[in-house]
């Protein structure tokens, strides 16, 4: 039960980066300084987060 409470609160975390990193990559993509197939395989992160 405590491995399962702590491999959920990792997963999480792991949701949690992967969105920022989204973010900022979609940022970046708006200022032109970075590709379309970046953001979206940052998106693809946070789908298999």
């Amino acid at each position: 039960m405590l491995t399962a409470c702590d491999r959920r609160a990792l997963l999480r975390n792991a949701v949690n980066i992967a969105a920022e990193v989204w973010q900022a990559r979609k940022l970046l993509r708006e200022a032109w300084r970075e590709t379309v197939i970046n953001v979206l395989d940052a998106k693809t992160e946070v789908f298999n987060a």
